[in-house]
């Protein structure tokens, strides 16, 4: 906080001394250029310092929490029944709101849950999911393409779906079938 105001404090000065007085723009300049280099000198004497700013930042962000008041377990396990048993994650269009409104809260609401309470993204909660059904799927169903594999585990595309399994498997879905059925 320090270092934006010393930006921001000889910016005002900038501009009071462009208006006003000449030396009063030359000391505003070398203030904000010593600001930026000790701010540098700082980063690179702490390499950790962007990273603590990014920790110190979230932490302000949700210090005024939206979830404050809520039943948050009890909405963790309403969410886990509508992807498990409802099957939620089979719509291609889910969306963060459409999942929000159906568990009567905000979708800003739903993503601080996700984000503090499970550490993950919508995408990646929802992903998580399609992937689980479409191994299912490929074993259980040994006949059935890849494609209609993918858009009935809620993937809009077989690029995205190949991508996406490939990344939590480590494997295509191709290979991964042929690995199960051996």
């Amino acid at each position: 906080y320090v270092f934006a105001i010393l930006i921001v404090l000889s910016n005002a000065i900038a501009i009071y001394g462009d208006l006003f007085s000449v030396t009063v723009l030359r000391f505003s300049m070398i203030m904000a250029n010593t600001t930026m280099i000790v701010l540098y000198m700082v980063t690179q004497w702490r390499p950790d310092y962007n990273r603590l700013l990014k920790i110190e930042t979230r932490k302000a962000r949700y210090e005024q929490s939206r979830i404050r008041g809520l039943d948050v377990d009890s909405i963790i396990a309403r969410l886990y029944e509508i992807m498990n048993d409802e099957k939620a994650f089979a719509d291609e269009e889910l969306s963060l709101k459409d999942l929000a409104e159906e568990l009567s809260i905000s979708s800003h609401q739903l993503s601080e849950i996700l984000n503090e309470k499970l550490q993950k993204n919508f995408n990646a909660f929802v992903n998580e999911f399609r992937v689980d059904e479409a191994k299912r799927l490929l074993i259980d169903e040994p006949d059935r393409s890849i494609l209609s594999i993918g858009i009935a585990s809620g993937f809009n595309s077989n690029t995205t779906f190949c991508t996406v399994f490939a990344r939590m498997t480590g494997s295509s879905p191709s290979q991964y079938r042929k690995d199960r059925m051996k």
